[in-house]
């Protein structure tokens, strides 16, 4: 019964990873026919192609970061009840403990360098579609491609990873109802789908941020008036 609730575990995370993977593919897709393809459009400043690297770069290497992310998050959580006193992998005391450190340090690690390449392209993105004083203009349009895409990537991330906890959270209350297996393993999978809605809930409020109140999804009291001066807030001037 365990293994077959490790099984439905893995398939969970599974799931979610291929989801990501899956979303970052057609969201990149998305991102070059709405914003490079777009090449009718005039561009008198000769900006475009700039905004468009640096906000292409900037959606892959934040994604990049949250995958790490999560792989440090999902090797952490793999700890709970794990039996190191199992036997011996190579020359490792603690092979379960040894394979989550060289986890948590892969996730780290990519969260620390794709993380600092995102910042670097996303804050030079800003600051390029900031320069331009018209809210209609090619780069000001690739802007808003890129926090709009990023959104709509998270929001699908959220919903499907949201089902996900609910049915194990499910299978925690009602093991024999819904096929589930030990506690911990159950317990293990409701701590991964939790931690994919939590990491992609932060990434779709930090770009809604950047977005003009009347074009967020939850619009906030009282900008209203300020979204006829900037569509896209504050975003760009405080990057």
């Amino acid at each position: 019964m365990t293994g077959i609730s490790t099984l439905g575990g893995l398939a969970a995370t599974s799931l979610i990873l291929a989801f990501i993977s899956l979303s970052s593919l057609a969201g990149t897709v998305a991102f070059i026919i709405v914003v490079i393809a777009n090449r009718a459009d005039p561009d008198p400043t000769g900006k475009r192609p700039m905004a468009a690297y640096f906000f292409g770069g900037a959606f892959v290497t934040l994604f990049i970061a949250v995958l790490g992310a999560l792989i440090a998050v999902f090797s952490l959580i793999g700890l709970i009840g794990t039996n190191n006193n199992g036997g011996f992998y190579g020359s490792e005391l603690h092979p379960a403990t040894d394979a989550a450190i060289r986890g948590i340090t892969v996730g780290l690690l990519l969260v620390v360098v794709a993380g600092a390449a995102h910042v670097i392209h996303a804050r030079r993105g800003f600051q390029l579609a900031s320069s331009e004083s018209e809210l209609a203009s090619p780069t000001r349009r690739v802007e808003r491609g890129y926090l709009a895409v990023v959104s709509f990537i998270s929001v699908l991330v959220v919903v499907i990873s949201v089902f996900l906890a609910i049915y194990e959270l499910l299978g925690l209350i009602a093991p024999g109802v819904y096929h589930a297996g030990s506690s911990t393993s159950q317990a293990k999978a409701l701590l991964d789908v939790v931690a994919v809605s939590v990491v992609f809930a932060g990434v779709f409020y930090s770009h809604q941020k950047l977005v003009g109140g009347s074009l967020r999804l939850f619009e906030p009291r009282g900008e209203k008036s300020a979204d006829h001066e900037e569509i896209t807030g504050g975003g760009p001037n405080s990057a």
